[in-house]
């Protein structure tokens, strides 16, 4: 099975670093949107408004970062060459992802 069918397969498999990913990404997303429509925004009510939420972003980030942290799914003070080698590893484990039994044999 290729990559992509391993990563069809595990992403049904939902846990707490998946869940804690898509959170982290939405965050992400999020704030991209909340500083564009405060950078667009001509009405000072409206470039308030977005501004707060744009911090409410921020502060769930930095929960969501502290809560990766804490968990061991982030490294923040790692040094770069030791972010790849884990994202390398991470990257190695999806390739050797092993199939249960009944799918691996319906190829």
């Amino acid at each position: 099975m290729g990559v992509i069918g391993k990563l069809v397969q595990m992403g049904t498999d939902i846990n707490d670093r998946v869940i804690f990913d898509y959170l982290l990404g939405s965050a992400k997303g999020n704030a991209k949107a909340y500083l564009t429509a405060a950078l667009v925004a001509t009405a000072p009510e409206l470039r308030s408004f977005f501004t707060s939420q744009l911090n409410l972003c921020i502060n769930a980030h930095s929960a969501l970062v502290a809560l990766g942290t804490k968990k061991g799914w982030l490294a923040p003070t790692n040094s770069p060459a030791e972010i790849l080698e884990k994202e390398l590893k991470n990257t190695e484990c999806l390739i050797n992802y092993d199939m249960p039994e009944d799918i691996s044999n319906n190829e």
